[in-house]
């Protein structure tokens, strides 16, 4: 259906003769301007002599009405709209040139010839209203007759009452400025699939809207062609008595709608679920009628022509119904009639009786009796009642309930102490003062748990998770339940399940559970840690040396010496019996030097050398070298050390010369533990046996664990490897203990990886020399305990290790060596 959204399109696209017309409101006027718009082509003879039979008794009803007529014809056909007749009161000039139409040609002086196509008859509607459409700037309506401007002047309040006929649908217009754009061929198209959305339906809802906008009543007397509900409506649609009278749009409409393609001819092809009608120029005003912004009474009816000719009372009945549209009741003669609900004799709103002569709403405010007490209030028929009001309780106890005449319902104070309830539940008494609601107190009191009153829960409940008395049970917390009761709560708090073995206990769910984490772990590194039962065992580790720090130089009698050369990091404890420490060295530990009879015990050869533990002497000296240069020491600022003493002291640890510091005793005995732990693994036997060994260079060579999970003991007499070998330690899928014993020498050339897999570890790698030199050439990267407690160990440059450096007569690490602590964690020997 066309929604008044359409307005803007229409704007866009028409514009109206500078006469406006408003249309006719219900009791303002009877005048109306009847237009006569009549297709002059030979079939149409008897139609034309028809209407023009039955103007007299049509003229002489509309006189009998009180009507004030005036009638106008439009020809089309073949050279278009032409207005053979200006509106005129003259009926009988307007018979006489009904009589002077010709269908076979031009009536010189009267009209052209209309004898042809195109048959525009939507053009004639738009033509007789005055609208253009863009971009045509004048009207296309002819006038042959001298003085008349070729447009229709129609009286202000004037109802327009249009009346087609014609026997063929509406062609498109025969002035190309008239058509819609893309509207190319002269017939409609007779399919729905190829109408709607086509510029043949833009003409139709252009048509639609003047006809709305004018306020016009449009009946059609149009046949029964394929084309024509789509554009005009449907004859057959239309509800009225059988005389014509009585016509009921809302149901017309409803037809329109429904008027499906179940009814079109057999073959048609169009969609079953078409509605033929729904946005026919007849559905279209209808439905514009039920706008606000619209007249109330536009009217839009189609009638089939072919009734002319068999129904001789076709005419009489159609005149009849235009009398019957135009005569209307008028509103405020103070005489209800017609269809008025009632006539008070005024146009005024708000006495029941509306502007309109309808009943006002039931239950409408009209005019007052000046009485407050009462509401003044329309009925059902029209009539104001004054009903008594009762003044309804404010449901405020602070207040009386009362009605005043002049004032109405009011509500003074009630006397104080009046006893009310303020809606707090945290007021414990509460009574009326000066008319409000006033309450004091609490109705909480000192038990535990129901302390706090809560106005949101309306209780005295502490919050939930206060703190209250506890039980004896570490692993339940007592806590307010946020309803007043002390409950017991499970948490997860630290406890003792009874399991030294089990680390980390906590309670779960009410129990105490033993944690993942090792309870027989007493962080000593030189203990081996383990459970029997429920109780920890703690044994001493037997290679003690390991344990204690990163760099192990001399056995306790054989001096020996640990220095650590530029750039390089021992990331743990160093001890010596005597230090040399180089340019930017780091040392992550203790430095610990055990030689008492030297004063230069500790030798610093450069600056920046740091030291981020303690350093102690056995009460040797620390000096720099050569000691006249000023030595940027241990990271703590310049110091110069003329007589071998150290200034100042450091400020991260402590230097100490005085030989009292507590590790001290710690180094002597990992140097002393040499000895003993040599022995130990001299004692161990074989399980497989080199002699002298030589591992080619960039080759791989692969030792398998023989005692998986326990010690396997590889002999060798000496070792010597070639540069960029690869050698793998393979545990065999367990943590696997190796210990590679070297008679004399174990020689690693550069850049030889060292690779521990499948449960091999540095922790349970030994490297055991047991005379000559244990060395590690340059650029090697690896880890194990490197032990040569008879010789010397050494890491040359720009290697990488994990484990420890342990040597009787010398411990050394090359320039830029990196030896990262990892203390033997293996079984004991």
């Amino acid at each position: 259906m066309l929604q008044r959204s359409l307005a803007a399109f229409i704007a866009a696209t028409i514009s109206f003769a500078p006469a406006a017309f408003a249309g006719v409101l219900p009791g303002t006027t009877t005048a109306t301007d009847f237009v006569f718009l009549i297709d002059a082509s030979p079939s149409m003879l008897n139609n034309i002599n028809a209407v023009k039979a039955g103007m007299s008794e049509f003229v002489s009803d509309l006189d009998e009405a009180n009507v004030d007529a005036r009638f106008a014809i439009i020809l089309f056909g073949k050279t278009g709209p032409e207005l053979i007749l200006d509106l005129t009161s003259n009926a009988t000039l307007t018979e006489q040139r009904l009589g002077q139409i010709l269908v076979n040609g031009a009536n010189p002086g009267i009209h052209n010839d209309h004898n042809g196509d195109p048959e525009d008859s939507l053009t004639a509607i738009r033509a007789a209203l005055n609208v253009t459409t863009t971009p045509l700037a004048v009207n296309n309506i002819l006038d042959e007759s001298p003085g008349h401007t070729g447009r229709l002047a129609f009286r202000q309040n004037a109802l327009i009452n249009l009346i087609l006929l014609t026997d063929e649908n509406s062609d498109s217009a025969f002035h190309s400025a008239d058509r819609m754009e893309g509207q190319t061929g002269t017939n409609p198209p007779t399919m729905d699939v190829n109408f709607y959305g086509s510029p043949w339906q833009t003409e139709v809802d252009v048509t639609a809207a003047a006809v709305i906008d004018a306020g016009a009543f449009l009946n059609m007397i149009v046949p029964t062609c394929e084309a024509c509900p789509l554009q005009y409506g449907d004859p057959e649609s239309d509800i009225s008595d059988p005389d014509l009278s009585n016509w009921d749009e809302d149901a017309t409409l409803a037809t329109l709608r429904d008027l499906s393609a179940a009814t079109l001819p057999p073959g048609d092809q169009r969609p079953a679920t078409a509605s033929r009608a729904e946005q026919s120029l007849q559905a279209q005003i209808i439905d514009g009628a039920t706008q606000d912004d619209t007249p109330e009474n536009l009217v839009a009816r189609a009638f089939l022509i072919d009734d002319l000719d068999t129904d001789p009372d076709f005419v009489t009945n159609i005149f009849a119904a235009k009398v019957a549209e135009t005569v209307v009741a008028v509103c405020g003669d103070g005489v209800a009639e017609d269809e008025e609900d009632c006539d008070d004799a005024n146009t005024a709103n708000g006495d029941c009786c509306s502007s309109t002569c309808e009943f006002e709403t039931v239950g409408s405010s009209c005019t007052s009796d000046g009485n407050a007490c009462t509401t003044d209030v329309c009925n059902a028929t029209g009539t104001c009642l004054h009903n008594t009001i009762t003044c309804a309780a404010d449901g405020d106890p602070c207040t009386a309930d009362t009605c005043d005449t002049a004032a109405g319902c009011n509500y003074p104070d009630a006397a104080n102490g009046t006893p009310c309830n303020d809606g707090q539940f945290c007021t414990a008494t509460d009574g009326c003062v000066d008319g409000t609601c006033v309450g004091s107190g609490s109705p909480c009191g000192s038990t535990e748990c129901q302390t706090v009153c809560n106005e949101g829960n309306n209780t005295c409940a502490d919050p939930q998770n206060t703190p209250c008395t506890a039980d004896s049970d570490v692993c339940t917390s007592e806590v307010c339940n946020g309803s007043g009761a002390c409950v017991s709560v499970f948490n997860t708090a630290p406890c003792d399940d009874g399991n030294e073995c089990t680390g980390d206990d906590a309670c779960l769910n009410g129990t105490c559970q033993g944690g993942a984490g090792d309870g027989c772990d007493d962080l000593d590194d030189c203990t081996i840690d383990s459970c029997a039962g429920v109780t920890c065992q703690h044994e001493n580790i037997q290679f003690f040396s390991a344990c204690f720090g990163v760099l192990i130089a001399g056995d306790g009698d054989t001096r020996g010496k640990g220095r650590i050369r530029a750039g390089s990091q021992a990331l743990g404890n160093a001890c010596a019996d005597l230090g040399d420490i180089g340019q930017s060295t780091l040392t992550d530990g203790d430095w610990f030097i055990m030689d008492d009879s030297s004063p230069k015990a500790a030798k610093v050869r450069g600056n920046q050398a740091t030291v981020n533990g303690d350093v102690a002497t056995d009460g040797g000296g620390i000096t720099a070298a050569p000691k006249t240069t000023d030595a940027d020491l241990f990271g703590t600022g310049l110091a110069k050390i003329p007589t071998g003493m150290i200034v100042p002291k450091l400020p991260s640890g402590v230097v100490d010369t005085t030989g009292d510091h507590e590790g001290l005793p710690r180094c002597l005995a990992a140097q002393q533990n040499q000895v003993s732990v040599q022995a130990l693994l001299d004692a161990l036997p074989s399980d497989q046996t080199f002699g002298k060994l030589k591992t080619a260079a960039s080759s791989t060579q692969t030792f398998n664990a023989t005692n998986v999970g326990g010690i396997t003991v590889i002999d060798i007499q000496k070792w010597s490897i070639g540069n960029f070998a690869t050698i793998n330690l393979d545990g065999g899928g367990s943590d696997s203990t190796f210990v590679i014993r070297v008679d004399k020498k174990l020689d690693a050339n550069a850049g030889i990886t060292w690779n521990l897999i499948n449960g091999a570890t540095a922790e349970r790698t030994v490297f055991y020399v047991a005379g000559g030199k244990l060395e590690i050439g340059l650029n090697n990267t690896g880890g194990g305990i490197l032990f040569t407690p008879d010789g010397k160990t050494v890491i040359k440059a720009g290697s990488t290790w994990t484990g420890v450096a342990i040597g009787g007569k010398g411990a050394e690490l090359g320039d830029n060596v990196t030896l990262t602590h990892a203390h033997y964690q293996g079984p004991n020997f």
